[in-house]
């Protein structure tokens, strides 16, 4: 498992060769702190500080106990992300992880637990300008992740140490694989479009940076129990954004444009079809995908900057990052 100072705080975080995972393991260990990643798959050759255990399944609570013993802080952001197949089955499989995670924290010292949940737990159809603690989650999820992160919110609010649950906007950055790549990938395919009138949806995102600046404060902070809504608080309008990513990339921008209700229908419609013909298939559209990039939906960022101070970067830089990333790659 490695060797901690035992004079450094430890943590233990879990998907920490995830997207978001890694970003906070790295920045936990550039400060000093000795941080054991949990994560699916085999273990690094002479890889220290992690441990292989797939969390879904029941032979994982042993050693999760075991890891758990000596930390002062867990951040749990190990899940299963997809937006196809049984949504009973991708609740039922977060659900088993968290209370996994919260179990091995009661019996082990109760140390302070950060769940990364997702502001679209509070998605709900129709724009949305200020989402923010008074914003009550809809009666039904608009897609089976968000239904498993409300689930699992509910379960780490039963644990009795302290909590923190972070909703966070869609994340951008490095390694990120679900906000960006499909976008890419229906370019590179010639089957990207544009939904809706011109600049009639703002986007307000989230850039990785700001998010580990969160993460890290929250995990710090051994006592304070509440839920956080995440954002760069800097919303701008959607499609100059997505031009400048696919201009950067080097793909062809195209000016087809779909009507935002033809689109939200025509969606239904094939997932409709996939779901009784070919349930097997991911479809090449979902309802869930038209519905966030055809609406606006905006963090009230006043909570998070009174909780966790000023961010370190603007939403400004983190885009010009994410720009430089694909011109490299491109």
């Amino acid at each position: 498992m490695g060797e901690f100072d035992p004079g450094k705080p430890r943590v233990l975080v879990t998907g920490s060769r995830g997207f978001i995972g890694g970003h906070v393991a790295a920045h936990l260990r550039s400060q000093g702190w000795n941080v054991m990643g949990l994560h699916r798959g085999a273990t690094r050759p002479g890889g220290t500080g992690e441990i292989a255990c797939d969390l879904s399944m029941a032979e994982c609570e042993g050693p999760l106990k075991r890891v758990t013993e000596d930390v002062h802080a867990v951040l749990h952001g190990a899940a299963c992300v997809r937006l196809w197949g049984p949504p009973e089955d991708l609740v039922q499989a977060n659900c088993a992880m968290t209370r996994r995670v919260v179990k091995a924290c009661e019996q082990s010292g109760k140390p302070k637990l950060v769940f990364l949940s997702s502001a679209s737990v509070a998605f709900r159809r129709g724009d949305q300008l200020r989402i923010g603690a008074d914003t009550p989650l809809p009666p039904r999820s608009l897609c089976a992740y968000a239904a498993s992160k409300a689930a699992c919110e509910d379960i780490v609010r039963g644990y009795s140490g302290p909590w923190s649950i972070l909703r966070p906007q869609a994340v951008m950055g490095t390694g990120d694989r679900h906000l960006l790549p499909p976008i890419l990938k229906a370019a590179r395919g010639k089957k990207w479009a544009w939904i809706g009138r011109r600049n009639g949806v703002r986007a307000d995102l989230l850039s990785i940076q700001n998010l580990v600046h969160c993460c890290a404060a929250s995990l710090q902070d051994a006592s304070q129990r509440g839920t956080w809504y995440l954002s760069d608080g800097a919303p701008e309008p959607l499609e100059p954004l997505l031009r400048e990513v696919l201009q950067r990339a080097g793909l062809p921008v195209g000016e087809r444009r779909v009507p935002a209700p033809v689109a939200r229908v025509f969606s239904s419609t094939v997932e409709g079809l996939y779901r009784g013909l070919f349930p097997a298939k991911e479809p090449p559209l979902h309802r869930f995908g038209i519905e966030t990039i055809s609406r606006t939906r905006i963090i009230d960022p006043a909570p998070m900057l009174e909780r966790f101070g000023p961010l370190p970067i603007t939403f400004r830089e983190g885009f010009e990052q994410v720009l430089e990333g694909l011109g490299n790659a491109a």
